[in-house]
């Protein structure tokens, strides 16, 4: 058969008539369609291919005051833009096109706490309505305000703080120059500081204190300025003391005390009620010499503030002072009217002051005598000096009669005791021949066992 001349329809076995014709027609036609199509597709675009350098791993760090710029590099193959989530930072430019740009990134100034926001960089090689892109993101961070410290200077506070008297209420005053805010504290509802609080400048403050109704009192004053915030302060701060004495004082004004002659030496006596308890201020002696005078029976001494306070009973009494000796002694009124309510020292050889006395001999002087301070449990002290040669005698003012002492203690070396009154030991004696030498002593009598015991606090 010659297949050449077979017609296509024979080929394919497809009977020759109209509705064969026309279904072969939308078959190929359907095909033609089908292939035809994939040559017209739209394809979609690749994602952007951006490279991004310069940037830190933890983001870019600003000081709080750092306002240069710092850079980063982008290449990209697509339109880009720059977004950020606070208004201190500025990032220029914030769009660009496909290519190469250097970006630059900078703070305002920051005037509170450290902050930190973020910067996103978008691609998009799509469209608006169809965008196809690419991101990153990195951190801006910004230090605190670093706040120096206040400057202030203070004048017109003792280096000691400020002394008033019990019923002082006069005003005492200093001056705050300060470049920032500033408050004062106090830890004592009797002191008063006005203003207690004041801005920048300079200003006087005035202290006071409310009458005191009780024993001499100490507070503290605190002035702190702050260049910071309240949750962050940056501050300043001085402290002083405010002292205030005792309820009721004794001024004893040595001026006006009469000069008097013991012995050959001057002395200063004044004739001073006292009242048991009262705060005493001699004025006209230095004060570190009052904390080292010799002699201070009848007064309690604090070192810490520099206050003598009188402990006998309250009366009139004599008080005696040496400057050249720093020796001050105080006696209600000396032999033969003795006061009945004390014990008492009195002999040739015993001096309550310094005196240039020799010998044993027995005088009725002022010197004379040492009335001793009650220190309690029925033991009594007297300091003084004893001489050499010296005979001397314990005696109670009332009767005029020795006591009989028991024995003596302490520092005694050359020290005898010996019987005046047959059985009794009444007296006691030094003499270089005993191997005694003479010195200044605190004398401790002891009226429930009759023990006196002598404590030598220097030789002269």
């Amino acid at each position: 058969m010659n297949i050449s001349k077979l017609s296509p329809m024979k080929i394919l076995g497809i009977k020759k008539s109209a509705t064969c014709v026309k279904s072969l027609f939308f078959s190929l036609l359907a095909v033609s369609i089908l292939f035809g199509c994939n040559d017209n597709e739209v394809k979609p675009p690749n994602p952007p291919e951006v490279e991004v350098t310069g940037i830190p791993a933890d983001g870019f760090d600003f000081l709080y005051s750092e306002t240069t710029a710092k850079t980063f590099v982008i290449l990209s193959d697509s339109p880009w833009e720059i977004t950020k989530d606070a208004e201190w930072i500025v990032v220029e430019p914030a769009t660009g096109n496909a290519g190469l740009v250097t970006v630059r990134v900078s703070v305002s100034i920051n005037e509170g706490n450290a902050r930190s926001g973020e910067v996103t960089i978008t691609a998009n090689s799509g469209t608006t309505a169809e965008s196809v892109t690419w991101t990153k993101t990195f951190a801006v961070n910004q230090r605190k305000t670093v706040i120096n410290p206040p400057e202030v200077v203070v004048t017109g506070i003792p280096a000691d703080g400020f002394d008033f008297l019990y019923s002082e209420t006069t005003p005492k005053t200093f001056v705050i120059l300060s470049d920032s805010p500033w408050e004062i504290t106090k830890d004592a509802e009797w002191i008063v500081v006005e203003p207690a609080t004041g801005n920048a400048g300079t200003v006087t403050v005035r202290v006071s204190v409310s009458i005191n109704e009780g024993n001499a009192r100490s507070g503290e004053v605190t002035i702190t300025a702050n260049s910071g915030t309240t949750t962050e302060p940056v501050t300043w701060s001085d402290k002083f003391v405010v002292n205030q004495q005792h309820k009721t004082a004794t001024n004893l004004y040595l001026s006006e005390f009469e000069v008097i002659n013991i012995a050959g030496e001057s002395y200063l006596l004044g004739k001073i009620f006292f009242t048991n308890g009262d705060l005493v201020i001699f004025h006209g002696i230095d004060e570190s010499k009052i904390g080292n005078a010799y002699n201070r029976d009848f007064f309690d001494y604090d070192p810490a503030t520099g206050e003598l306070i009188f402990t006998g009973e309250t009366g009139e009494w004599e008080v005696y002072y040496s400057d050249k000796f720093n020796h001050f002694w105080i006696i209600k009124k000396w032999a033969p009217s003795v006061p009945t309510d004390y014990w008492w020292f009195f002999g040739g050889g015993f001096n309550s002051a310094f005196e240039s006395l020799t010998g044993g001999a027995w005088r009725v002087t002022p010197a004379d005598v040492g009335f001793m301070k009650p220190i309690g449990a029925g033991k009594h002290q007297v300091h003084g000096c004893l001489h050499e040669p010296f005979s001397l005698a314990m005696m109670v003012c009332v009767p005029h009669y020795p006591v009989g002492i028991s024995s003596i203690t302490g520092d005694t070396e050359g020290i005898r005791l010996f019987q005046e009154t047959p059985g009794t030991n009444t007296h006691f004696q030094g003499y270089a021949s005993f191997g005694y030498t003479r010195g200044y002593f605190c004398i401790t009598w002891d009226e429930n066992t009759k023990i006196l015991n002598f404590e030598r606090l220097f030789s002269f």
